[in-house]
């Protein structure tokens, strides 16, 4: 960041704390030196500059920089929106704002680079395959392509670029509105199932018939609205009835793959399928896919009554599951006869391992790995009706660290972290998953919520809570009730909750009294039947 003769914004910048993933440097610049600001990202300039010096910084700048103005509310304000419009950003000069600004902008520019680094990295990828790749929104406009979809079409990305396929392919406006050659149906599949497909395609280029494989995916957004379509494609014109050549096709695909003929006998298969099931190729004759199927995954996964069919299945390699989406696909021959089916085998294990941590983090603290809020709430979902139909007891605990601000001022928050996990160790331990729940539920705050406990075992497990933590001598030299870290307790203890089914007022009777025992001198505990 060049900064245009303005120490403060300087300081303001080097002040700044460590934001992840970007570092920033900044400098002051003089602007009779050209090379003093034609190698910066950032160029700060304060108030009016005249405009002049503003074309004479945009003429001599790199291409990629952009130009900040630091200006107060009043100038700001008597600014016009021709002159504002050519800064990328506007900071005002106000202390808080000022920071805020800054911060703001550096982020923004930090995930600009990143879409930068990612949509390179991305043309680099596709560009370095041999098949055609494309991207294309909704409506059918090319969003981006690689190389070899460029060449096959004989025009430049930018040429291709938010254009359709009656002008990419060469086609005839009669010919595309009729929808012949021009995948339209495939494509409306794929936006309607949001789901992966593998289609034989014809397409025309110009007077030219091309044969097609080709594998499509929706894009699908994070509202769960298709926002458009990816697809990449071997051109097999002059290879469809050669089987050598069409392995070599399905070999470059990062999936194991499988050929079987219309009697579901073994054709070929590439060499992750091979890897993969551990296949031996002098085996192909007693090949049973039947068989196959039960001792890999359990069931038959011919599927007779289906040409194609996707479904999910697990396997067990190694005493370890592994889930699986088998893709069933037909084939057929020149003479649109049926030759046989594809299978394909994609190992959708780590995705569902994540969908189940992401789950889990939904659920559980990060820091301590204790239940949290909503564990509480899911809680009460869940077995309200039976408690209350059982008359069963039911206490609720609220436990609070004793002064955690000020030792969290004084050791650091570091510290504080290990304080809270030691603590959430100590209550996590009486948690068994049944009748004893434990959560933290916000800060240094923690909640114990028990079923068909008596009143004298509730008095035990905050007994216990506070040996256990004197135990430890967490030093706290900032508390005003020990030299070591306290906590500080309310328990309520209900015996028929018929009267208070709301999960808040439960929470709200413990809360009181905890707020009860930190009046009364802290480090200590009150519990009470309500």
């Amino acid at each position: 960041i060049a900064v245009l003769g303005n120490e403060k914004i300087k300081s303001c910048i080097d002040s700044l704390t460590h934001i992840e993933r970007i570092t920033v440097d900044s400098y002051i610049m003089d602007d009779t030196i050209i090379s003093t600001y034609n190698v910066a990202d950032i160029i700060v300039v304060q108030n009016f500059i005249e405009k002049e010096k503003l074309d004479e910084l945009l003429r001599n700048t790199a291409s990629y920089a952009e130009i900040v103005l630091l200006t107060s509310k009043k100038i700001f304000d008597e600014l016009e929106d021709d002159y504002l419009a050519q800064f990328f950003d506007i900071w005002l000069d106000d202390e808080k704002l000022l920071q805020h600004g800054i911060i703001r902008f550096i982020k923004t520019m930090r995930d600009r680079l990143d879409a930068e680094l990612t949509e390179n990295q991305l043309d680099t990828l596709i560009d370095s395959l041999p098949d055609l790749i494309w991207y294309k929104d909704v409506n059918g406009a090319h969003i981006k392509v690689n190389e070899a979809f460029c060449k096959t079409v004989n025009k430049t990305k930018k040429q291709i670029r938010y254009r359709g396929h009656c002008y990419i392919w060469d086609l005839d406006p009669t010919e595309y509105e009729q929808g012949e050659f021009v995948c339209m149906e495939t494509e409306d599949i794929v936006i309607e199932e949001q789901r992966t497909f593998l289609f034989d395609e014809i397409v025309k280029i110009g007077e030219e018939m091309r044969q097609l494989k080709t594998y499509k995916s929706a894009i699908v957004g994070r509202n769960g609205q298709t926002l458009g379509t990816v697809g990449f494609a071997r051109d097999v014109t002059d290879v469809w009835n050669t089987h050598e050549e069409f392995r070599t096709l399905i070999s470059k695909l990062p999936f194991p793959i499988m050929i079987v003929n219309q009697d579901y006998k073994f054709v070929s298969g590439n060499s992750q399928f091979e890897d993969m099931f551990n296949f031996c190729k002098t085996s192909t004759s007693a090949f049973d896919i039947e068989q196959f199927g039960m001792v890999n995954f359990e069931q038959d996964i011919r599927y007779t009554e289906y040409e194609n069919i996707a479904f999910e299945t697990t396997m067990t390699d190694n005493q370890e599951i592994r889930n699986f989406i088998l893709e069933k696909s037909v084939i057929y021959d020149v003479f649109k006869k049926l030759s046989g089916y594809f299978y394909i085998f994609r190992d959708v294990t780590k995705h569902r391992q994540y969908e189940e941590k992401l789950r889990n983090l939904a659920e559980i603290d990060e820091l301590t790995q204790m239940n949290n809020r909503k564990i509480v709430v899911k809680f009460f979902e869940e077995n309200m009706e039976q408690i209350c139909t059982q008359k069963s007891s039911v206490s609720v605990i609220m436990i609070d660290i004793d002064y955690f601000k000020k030792y969290n001022d004084h050791y650091g928050h570091i510290e504080g972290d290990v304080v809270i996990k030691s603590i959430a160790n100590i209550i996590k331990s009486f948690d068994n998953g049944k009748d004893i729940l434990t959560v933290r539920f916000g800060g240094e705050e923690f909640l114990i919520v028990t079923n068909n406990k008596s009143f004298c075992d509730i008095g035990e497990i905050i007994e216990s809570i506070f040996t256990s933590l004197g135990e430890k001598k967490i030093p706290h030299i900032k508390s005003e009730v020990s030299e070591y870290v306290t906590v500080s307790i309310g328990g309520a203890y209900f015996d028929n909750i018929n009267h208070y089914q709301d999960l808040n007022t439960l929470i709200k009777f413990a809360d009181n009294l905890l707020y009860k025992a930190k009046e009364s001198g802290r480090n200590r505990y009150i519990i009470e039947h309500v």
